[in-house]
Order: structure tokens, then sequence, then C-alpha cells
């Protein structure tokens, strides 16, 4: 047998492998115990570590930034850490006043921070080992989003459960409660995590020399989706970490995890037809199917529609089914023309077949995503007006619409409603519409509800939003309500048709009642 110089050296290094033998590796650190017949196995086998092992890069463990947290966690709820993290965290949200309990186990030390500043630092209220009983009792001093980060004691599971001592303890989000028998829909409008070309970043993005962690983008909203049973966005960019760009002037990827955090925020119902989901071409196409599919593995009650490996994909509409509902969703958009047999986007020229499709679901309620329209235009032209009314016609029951980036008003057609435009909602990629005229500095976050006795929709809740480019909020009461106000007359502006929304006192936000369509 002829040993390389290099390989000499190293064995040099090595004990001889004799059976049942432990070593490390003097490149990797790795520990093996290997079991070997006879003295010439072992002989083998010690070469074998001393000079293939040596060539394997070291693993080391994934970096996760300092206060990552990846679950958020509800009163009443048990969570429990993974086995191999580090510092265990997750996030809540409560109003001022309320007095929380906290019961932990595994826990040598916990801190609780907060109320965090949305995008930015935490503050520390409590920090100490837990008392024996593992019982901690505290006030909350300001509304707001808190987090609770865990040393394990070594070799322990780590549980966290969070309870109400008080009468109330969970921060408000829509302004009304759903009645019994009543199914929710939330839908929002155009949504990407990061900004034009954007480093592949596992954790987070830039925007204006500002970085976010993903968990982050969402934290002044997440708490709406909790009370909605379907929850409906446009991804408006490639999933995608590849780098071969289609020419346009914006291409918008972002990472599978940035997808993650949607769907662990709530989001399970993705429109993915539209004029960024080509910016990374074919191939970008093919991972965000990968990574949907992929995503609905860990989140089985999620889907997509509008695109897919072909034409027959793209144009298929996925079958959602919540309280023995079944929901159909299709999406269609424009800006890319790929070959039939794929990867393919539905485009506006396949609505056609789009509608023949959900026409034919098996479904009880039918929804249509619908990039189109005008960028930056209040009022939608006569051809949008005629495409969304078309589409109610053919049976959709909610025309979900969305790229002008700014709020169009909302209208009733018979049993249906239309939204044409709901603006944006966190698209990092594009610019600060804060910087815009009142018209056009906020999105629109809608709840629908659907009676599942009387088989129709039955009330609308608006909320508008704003920093769409940063970290989604909810407007505060009296700029809500200014929105409000200009979303009604957008809805005026569609004719006899258009929603008139009522105004909340004490939020601001919108809602209205939808009498049944007359026979």
């Amino acid at each position: 047998m002829t040993v390389s110089p290099k390989c000499l050296t190293l064995l040099q290094r090595w004990p001889l492998i004799t059976s049942n033998t432990h070593a490390r590796s003097p490149h990797t650190g790795v520990m093996v115990r290997l079991v070997c017949a006879s003295a010439r196995v072992c002989l083998l086998l010690t070469l074998l570590l001393a000079c293939a092992i040596p060539a394997i890069p070291p693993v080391h463990a994934e970096p996760v930034p300092e206060f990552y947290t990846r679950h958020r966690v509800r009163f009443g709820e048990t969570v429990r850490a993974p086995i191999a993290a580090v510092m265990p965290a997750w996030t809540f949200d409560a109003q001022a006043g309320a007095t929380l309990v906290l019961h932990t186990t595994g826990a040598g030390l916990v801190r609780l921070r907060g109320p965090k500043v949305l995008g930015g630092d935490w503050n520390t209220i409590w920090d100490h080992r837990p008392p024996a009983s593992a019982r901690i009792q505290f006030n909350i001093p300001r509304s707001g989003r808190y987090g609770v980060f865990i040393t394990p004691t070594p070799g322990a599971p780590v549980t966290l459960r969070l309870e109400c001592a008080s009468q109330a303890c969970a921060r408000s989000a829509w302004q009304r409660s759903l009645p019994p028998q009543t199914l929710g829909i939330i839908a929002v409008g155009d949504t990407g995590l990061q900004p034009h070309k954007a480093k592949n970043d596992r954790f987070g993005g830039y925007k204006y020399d500002e970085y976010h962690l993903y968990t982050e983008m969402l934290e002044g909203f997440e708490r709406f989706l909790d009370d909605g049973d379907l929850k409906i966005a446009n991804i408006e960019t490639a999933v995608t970490t590849s780098h071969a760009t289609s020419p346009k002037r914006y291409n918008f990827r972002m990472h599978p995890r940035g997808l993650s955090t949607l769907a662990q925020a709530g989001f399970d119902a993705f429109a993915m037809a539209n004029n960024h989901a080509g910016d990374y071409r074919e191939r970008g196409l093919l991972d965000s199917v990968a990574a949907l599919t992929a995503l609905r593995k860990r989140y089985p009650q999620a889907g997509y529609a509008g695109i897919g490996r072909n034409f027959a994909d793209a144009t298929r509409p996925h079958i959602f089914e919540r309280k023995g509902v079944r929901i159909a969703h299709a999406s269609v958009g424009f800006g890319f023309s790929f070959p039939r047999s794929g990867p393919y986007m539905a485009d506006l020229s396949d609505l056609g077949a789009v509608l023949a499709q959900l026409r034919k679901a098996r479904a009880d309620l039918r929804i249509l995503s619908v990039h189109f329209g005008s960028e930056l235009k209040l009022i939608p032209s006569a051809d949008a007006r005629t495409l969304a009314r078309n589409a109610i016609d053919a049976g959709v029951d909610i025309l979900h619409g969305h790229h002008p980036h700014v709020v169009q008003g909302i209208e009733r057609r018979g049993g249906g409603l239309i939204l044409y435009s709901l603006g944006n909602f966190l698209l990092r990629g594009a610019r600060n519409m804060g910087t815009r005229e009142v018209d056009k500095d906020y999105g629109a976050a809608v709840r629908i509800a659907y009676d599942l006795r009387a088989k129709r929709l039955s009330s609308l809740e608006v909320v508008p939003v704003y920093d769409m480019h940063r970290v989604v909020v909810p407007l505060e009461a009296d700029a809500a309500r200014l929105r409000i106000a200009r979303i009604n007359l957008r809805s005026r502006a569609l004719g006899a048709g258009g929603v008139v929304l009522q105004t909340d006192a004490r939020t601001g936000y919108g809602y209205a009642e939808l009498a049944a369509p007359r026979k």
C-alpha cells in the first residue's frame, strides 16, 4: 500500500484504531467510534479517517441573530422549545394593565423584554432565575410586543405556558367579533420582504440602511391574523436564491425562510401570479414552486395559485377547506409570457380558462386574485371594471385585486364583492408611500365574513395600514378614520354598487353589513 506524505503526517496524529475504539479527527474535531473485525480492516479504517475526513469541511451550527424569535405564543397556549435551541424565545402581544402569568420548565434564566419598538430594540423589565414554583407573574406597563428569552437548564426540555390573570390581556385587533357560524377571510395586497436584487439573507434584510429580521417586519400586524380562517396575500416576488435576473428595471426575490415567516404569522393562501413572479426567470419560478411545495409539508393547510410546473398547474385553483366550507382560490396576473409546457404563470389572457376551472371546481366559495390595473391610479379603468364585473357574473364570489400600489374602491355586485386594489401591505421593494399625499400613503387589510348558515357574504371590515415599505402597522384612530373616508370617495365613484363603510368610533376602522342579494 502506498501512503502519501500528507497521509503519513496525519497518521502520526491518529492512534491506530482497534476494535470498538474512539478517535477524534485532527481536522474537524469530530469524535468517531468504530468497530472493525481484524487488524487489517482497522488499518484501512485508520487510513480512511486520516486522509478522507480532513477533506470534509467542518460543520458549524447556523448562526442565529440575537433575540431572533421564531414563534409567537397566544394566551392559554403551551409551547415547547426545539431540543437544539440555544436560547428559546417567544413573543406575545399584550395590552397595558394586563396581569400575566408565565409557567416554565427547564429554564435556568428567564428574560422578559418589552415593549419592543417596532422594528427596533427590546427593553428588559424582568431578568433573573425563575422561582421554585416556576410561576412568574407580572403586570404589563405599556401595550405592545413582549418577548420571553430563556437560557435552558442543561439537558432539560424547555416549555412555556402563557396565561392571562386579569379580565383582558390580548391587544385588540379587528374592532368587531365574528358571530358564531361565520367564516372569516382576511386579504391583503402586495407583499414581498426584500428590495431590488437583495442579498440572499436567511433571517432578514435592509431597507434604507436599516436592518430588520423577517419576524420583525410583521410584528405590528401579526395579531390581526389570529382572527381569520383563511388569510390571503399577493406574493409580489420570486421565492428563490437564484442570481439570474430577467431584463427589467426592478427584480424582487425573497429567501424561502421569508415565505415561512409569512406562513408562521398566519398567512395560508398565496396569490403568485404578478409582474414579479418571473423576475429570476424560469429558474426562479421553479424555485418558487419548490419553496411553496416544501412549505405545505410544514403547514399542510397552506396553498398557492397562479404559478406551476406547467399551464395546467398554474391555472388550476387550490381548494381549501375551512369549517366545512370548500373554498376555491385562483390567481392571474401579467408581466411574463412563458411556454405552456412550463414552468408557467397564469396570465390575464388565461382568464377564461381560469374562470372555467373555478366554475368546475367542487367548491362553496370562489375567490379570484387578479394582478391588474394601473399603478397609482385611484379609480380603476373602464377595462378593469369590466374584467372584475364579468368575473363576478361568471361565478366568482370575491375578487381580490392588487397592483396599483394604492387603495381603490370596493364594489358589491349581486352576491359578490370586488376589492379593486388593496394597495401595498408589506412590499419592501417599494418606495415609502408615506411621502405621498393622503390618498396614496396607505394600504388596506380586509376581513370578509361568510355566513355558514345563509351561505353568503355577510359583512366587511377594513383596517388601513401604514409603513408598508418597512414594518407594517395599523393606523391610529384619527389617521384611520381619514383614510376610510377616502376609500368611501373611491367606492361612491364606482356607481350604485359602491360599498360605503361606516367608521368605528374607537379605532377609526371601517365596516359594512353586506345585504343578501336580490333574487
